[in-house]
């Protein structure tokens, strides 16, 4: 066993006697570094023995005083440095120890292998060392740009919302299409008449508008349209048409939700939809699913009241289909025997979202306690006003675009005091004639309960079924329920 480097190795006396203590040409050197451990106080002077050539270097530390370990480095070296003096290793030392033999001519290969290994783990040492903490500096520096970037994009999302809401209102259009749909066009409005005077005629216009700042536009000694506050922007109306399928996916008798599967549903609505698009191009139409959220019962059930909540997943069905079609969801409510503000707070997580709206039915509000179904229920002006703040409480809370409250009515008791019914910025309220019948009967229905008593805005209910039944002569199309004033703005297909 000739020369050999040895580097990074801890020697301990077992670790250099296995080392060692099979080669004889190795015993010289393994006395020296036994002199090391043995004879510390005379290590100095152990330079030179029996051709063997020692160059010490040491570097003392003056807190550790173990001086049983030592770090040795072996290396190929012609030149003999001399030794610090001042060097006592008494203390831990890490000691450099180049070792000399006189025929090292012999294993010089070896030596240049060795020089080698060291020169390239060195080389790649250096190279870890300039570029490792470049790349990790520029990764971190990557990432606090794109964490800054990322931060500065979600702020300019949040910003707008803060100081925008709630968003402005086109007053000139909203008033435009709120006198059209009473009857009013531009061109009506322009309209003249001959006034006779006791000297001669003159003309004047045939209609006065009333404007005001925080009001909508009316017309002076007509019903429609009825005064009242500017909603938020945002709001669905009069700007588009809501067209919606109604019922309950429970049962195939409630409307036409029930009756279809899912892709024929979803098609025929986009069907009836483009319709109303092709009789009104200047309305958006928007669908909408018109979900019986809650529904009356021929029994009493265990609270008495008549009534069943339908289950979350029911309810998530239905706005799933509603998102579907890109339109929006309506919880309707059919309270039974309770009332208005025990039942609406558990439809608060529904309603908290900007694309779901409200229906109330008084014909299944029994507040004489008789189960539903025996006689026509109703609600007064302070039920409807009781949902109008709670949902108005909602948009404010949740920075909502307008609510849609939609109110059915067929007959004049079913709603009293409607006078008295208060639309807010926050919620826009439709009356919604929802009887059944033939066209004659229909067109009846409409002009007692919905002209004569304005609130907001007109709706109505087409009849798949019982729409037809005998004496009718058909559904109404959509060019024809365009011929009623004021004009429905919410149509509803059940």
């Amino acid at each position: 066993m000739g020369w050999f480097p040895l580097q990074g190795f801890y020697a301990r006396r077992s670790g250099l006697w296995k080392l060692f203590k099979h080669s004889r040409s190795c015993w010289k050197p393994y006395s020296i570094l036994w002199n090391i451990f043995h004879n510390k106080e005379n290590l100095v002077e152990n330079k030179e023995q029996s051709g063997i050539k020692v160059v010490l270097s040491c570097n003392c530390s003056n807190t550790v005083r173990n001086t049983k370990d030592f770090h040795f480095k072996l290396h190929l070296n012609t030149k003999i440095r001399p030794t610090p003096p001042r060097c006592v290793p008494k203390q831990k030392a890490y000691a450099i120890i180049a070792i000399l033999k006189s025929d090292w001519h012999k294993y010089w290969h070896k030596g240049i292998l060795a020089a080698a290994i060291v020169s390239v783990t060195m080389a790649c040492l250096f190279v870890m060392s300039v570029y490792l903490p470049v790349l990790t500096a520029q990764e971190f520096t990557n990432s606090f740009i794109a964490t800054s970037t990322e931060q500065a994009n979600e702020t300019n999302e949040v910003e707008p919302v803060e100081k925008t809401w709630p968003s402005p209102l086109n007053k000139e259009e909203y008033n435009e299409r709120l006198l059209k749909l009473a009857g009013f066009s531009s061109t009506t409005l322009n309209e003249q008449e001959t006034v006779v005077l006791g000297t001669g005629t003159t003309t004047k216009p045939k209609y006065q508008l009333v404007t005001s700042d925080n009001s909508n536009t009316t017309v002076r000694g007509k019903l429609w349209p009825p005064t009242n506050p500017y909603p938020n922007g945002g709001a669905l109306l009069p700007f588009n048409r809501i067209v919606a399928y109604y019922g309950n996916l429970y049962s195939p008798y409630m409307g036409i939700l029930g009756e279809l599967e899912h892709d024929e549903l979803l098609s025929h609505l986009r069907q009836t939809v483009a319709d109303w698009e092709a009789a009104d191009p200047d309305t958006p139409v928007i669908p909408a699913i018109h979900y019986i959220a809650m529904v009356a019962q021929g029994s009493a059930g265990t609270d008495g009241m008549y009534r069943a909540v339908m289950p979350q997943d029911q309810v998530e069905k239905a706005a799933a289909l509603a998102h579907e079609v890109d339109g929006v969801l309506f919880l309707d409510l059919q309270v039974g025997l309770s009332d208005l503000p025990s039942e609406l707070p558990k439809f608060a997580k529904y309603l908290k979202e900007p694309d779901v709206h409200l229906g109330i039915d008084p014909e299944f509000s029994m507040k004489g306690g008789q189960p539903p179904g025996t006689v026509i229920g109703t609600f007064d002006a302070t039920d409807i006003n009781y949902a109008i703040d709670w949902l108005a409480d909602i948009v404010n809370e949740y920075k909502l675009p307008p609510k849609v409250l939609v109110v059915h009515r067929f007959t004049q008791d079913m709603v009293t005091n409607y006078q008295d019914i208060k639309p807010r910025p926050e919620v826009q309220v439709v009356m919604d004639m929802d009887g059944w019948g033939s066209k004659h009967l229909k067109t009846g229905t409409y002009q007692h309960v919905i002209i004569p008593e304005p609130v907001q805005f007109a709706g109505i209910k087409l009849f798949y079924k019982n729409d037809l039944k005998p004496p009718s002569t058909g559904l109404f199309t959509p060019e024809e329920v365009l011929e009623f004033t004021p004009k429905p703005i919410y149509i509803q297909y059940q």
